[in-house]
């Protein structure tokens, strides 16, 4: 489980009069999120080792069974299993003692997403899609997927992301159905080289011998293997890691991005007085 400790991010994003007058913590929030996808993770790293316990131990609580029991009935197996149970129920405590889930996901999508992000900067296999999952439509994901098979191919078409990166940044970002967040915008020109070439270099990098199977004429099961190359992830899930990522380094460093603050009226700055 992650240190409380973790979750004290700062963004300049935030709004804080709002959060002021709804006592509403985005520390809070985001922790929320966080030790749910713990939680998620730390049940399912559980599961085979509680169902075998059930299987021998019928009618005892696998949560609460005495350390005995849990080692007379798996033997070798009973030091993991007591490691992950306690993980499981000192989650489980922490998730309790959290905001709850439902007031987060009831929020607007914009807060929603900001939020998501703090927390992927916190737990990384948090991604946008667990508050956003049309964001990445199959068309858009197709050019992406294109141009960067052109850069590893021909070693151009670097800049030629910032035409699919920005809208889609601007696209997640700069929405006004926001409570707790100011809207973002990216200029173009705030997408550098450094940006640029992180991002493309996250599809690549991994060698491996991709193996293929099929079937001949008669029938019969055939198995091919490639030479051992260097190959790319071009999937939809890579896609949405990645650009998670990147909007995330976009959200928190400043020089990435411009905030979008309401105009004041004159008359509200003199009630304000």
């Amino acid at each position: 489980m992650l240190k409380s400790e973790l979750f004290d991010i700062k963004t300049d994003v935030t709004n804080l009069d709002a959060c002021k007058k709804d006592n509403f913590l985005v520390m809070d929030a985001v922790k929320t999120v966080v030790r749910h996808a713990e939680l998620a993770k730390a049940e399912k790293a559980f599961t085979d080792l509680r169902e075998k316990f059930e299987r021998v131990a019928p009618g005892v609580d696998a949560l609460t069974a005495e350390v005995g029991v849990v080692v007379e009935k798996l033997g070798v197996d009973a030091g993991d299993f007591i490691s992950k149970r306690d993980n499981v129920v000192e989650l489980r405590k922490e998730v309790e003692a959290c905001m709850s889930l439902d007031t987060v996901t009831a929020l607007p999508l914009t807060d929603r997403v900001h939020i998501n992000l703090l927390a992927h900067q916190i737990y990384k296999s948090i991604d946008i899609t667990a508050f956003n999952s049309d964001f990445l439509s199959d068309e858009r994901a197709k050019k992406i997927a294109d141009a960067i098979k052109t850069f590893y191919t021909k070693g151009s078409g670097l800049k030629q992301f910032k035409e699919y990166l920005r809208p889609l940044i601007v696209e997640i970002f700069n929405n006004e159905d926001c409570k707790y967040f100011y809207p973002v915008t990216c200029k173009r020109s705030f997408i550098d080289e450094w940006l640029l070439h992180h991002f493309v270099a996250s599809f690549g990098g991994n060698a491996s011998r991709k193996i293929k199977t099929g079937k001949d004429d008669l029938g019969n099961k055939t198995v091919n293997y490639e030479p051992y190359n260097y190959n790319l992830n071009l999937t939809k899930a890579q896609q949405v890691a990645s650009i998670t990522d990147l909007c995330s380094v976009v959200l928190a460093n400043e020089k990435y991005h411009e905030v979008i603050k309401p105009e004041v009226k004159s008359e509200d700055k003199k009630a304000a007085k």
